[in-house]
């Protein structure tokens, strides 16, 4: 187990909230325009997948950068 404490479940909902709003925008509005000629359930697979990559690569960024703020020092 790790030795940081746990998160609290509202920071955790920020947290994702800030991750995922601008990310599902900028899918929303720039890629899927680009896959319009997918069948819809083909679409809706691929924006989920490229949802979840980039949520592997942005949330634990942002959960570094907002490090003191998640686990303040008390």
């Amino acid at each position: 187990m790790s030795d940081q404490p746990q998160i609290p479940r509202w920071k955790s909902i920020v947290l994702a909230f800030l991750v995922v709003y601008p990310t599902l925008l900028l899918l929303t509005h720039m890629v899927a325009p680009q896959l319009a000629w997918l069948a819809p359930w083909l679409r809706d697979a691929v924006m989920v997948a490229l949802m979840c990559t980039a949520l592997s690569y942005f949330l634990p960024a942002l959960t570094k950068v907002l490090g003191r703020w998640l686990y303040p020092k008390e």
